[in-house]
C-alpha cells in the first residue's frame, strides 16, 4: 500500500485532519453544538458547487461558504435564544437548498459525489496542500488557546470572569469550525462529517476522566479510526470515508459493551 504516492499522501492528510477534527468536536460536544457539523458540512457543499462551477480549487471554495454558515449560525443563535438549536436546522436547509440549485449547472456529477462520501486518495496537489495547511493551523491554534477554549467549553459567563476574551475566542472558534468542516469533507464526505467530529469524542468520555485526557483519547481513536479506514479501504476496496465512519460506531458500540458486561459483573 505504501508503494503508492497517491497512498501516502492521504495516510498523511488523513493523520492530520484525524487531530484536528477531535479538537474541535470536542468544544461543539460540550457546548451542545453537536449538529454544527452536520448543518455546515451540508452548506459546505454549496461551496463545493461554485467552485467546481466557476473552476476554482472545491475546497478553498468549500471553506469560504463553511465559515461563512458558522457565523450565520452563531447570529441566527443569538437571535433565537431560547430555541437556538433552530439555528442549525435552518442553515442546514439553506446550505443544501443552494447546493441543490448549483448542482444542476455541474456537467458532471462525479466531482460532486467525492464530496458526498469523500474520496481522500482521490485529492488534488492543490487540495493537498490546501488541507495540509488548513489542519496545521486548525491544531496550532487549538495548542496556543488550549485554556481559554477549556473555559469556553464549559461555561461561557465563567470563561469571561476568568479573563477570558469570550468575544474573541467566539469568533476564533467560529473560524475554525469552518475550517475543519471543509477540509474534513474531502476525507469523510459532507454526509457524514459530523460522525467523526462526534464519536472519538463520544469514545473519549466513556474512557476518560479529565478535559485532557478525553482530548488526548479522543485525537488517538480518530486517528486510529482514519488511517485503519482507509487502510481497510485499500485492500477491500471499500468508501474510505464510509469504512472510517462504520469502524468508528463499531468501536464505540464495543466500548458501550464492555462497560455494559464490566458494570454487571461487579
Amino acid at each position: 500500500m505504501l508503494g503508492y504516492v497517491f497512498m501516502q499522501k492521504a495516510l498523511l492528510v488523513g493523520f492530520l485532519v484525524s487531530l484536528a477534527i477531535p479538537l474541535v468536536g470536542q468544544v461543539l460536544v460540550l457546548r451542545k453544538y453537536s449538529m454544527l457539523g452536520d448543518a455546515l458540512s451540508h452548506g459546505a457543499l454549496a461551496g463545493v458547487c461554485f467552485g467546481l462551477i466557476v473552476g476554482i480549487n472545491p475546497t478553498i471554495a468549500a471553506t469560504i461558504i463553511a465559515v461563512f454558515l458558522s457565523f450565520a449560525v452563531t447570529v441566527v443563535g443569538r437571535k433565537m435564544r431560547e430555541n437556538s438549536e433552530i439555528a442549525i436546522a435552518i442553515i442546514m436547509s439553506l446550505g443544501v437548498g443552494i447546493a441543490g440549485i448549483l448542482s444542476g449547472f455541474i456537467d458532471s456529477s462525479v466531482s460532486i459525489t467525492s464530496f458526498l462520501f469523500g474520496s481522500i486518495v482521490a485529492i488534488s496537489q492543490g487540495e493537498f496542500y490546501t488541507v495540509v495547511v488548513l489542519s496545521l493551523l486548525v491544531i496550532g491554534l487549538c495548542y496556543i488557546f488550549y485554556y481559554q477554549f477549556m473555559f469556553y467549553s464549559f461555561n461561557e459567563l465563567e470563561a469571561g470572569r476568568n479573563g477570558v476574551n469570550v468575544k474573541a475566542i467566539n469568533f476564533l472558534f467560529t473560524v475554525m469550525v469552518g475550517l475543519t468542516i471543509a477540509i474534513s469533507a474531502r476525507i469523510v464526505g459532507a454526509l457524514i462529517i459530523s460522525s467523526l467530529l462526534v464519536i472519538p469524542v463520544a469514545c473519549g468520555l466513556l474512557l476518560s476522566k479529565s478535559y485532557k485526557s478525553n482530548m488526548l483519547t479522543a485525537m488517538a481513536l480518530s486517528s486510529l479510526f482514519t488511517l485503519g479506514g482507509i487502510t481497510m479501504s485499500f485492500y477491500f476496496d471499500l468508501r474510505p470515508g464510509g469504512t472510517i465512519v462504520v469502524f468508528a460506531c463499531l468501536t464505540l458500540i464495543a466500548i458501550m459493551t464492555f462497560q455494559h458486561f464490566q458494570k454487571n459483573n461487579r
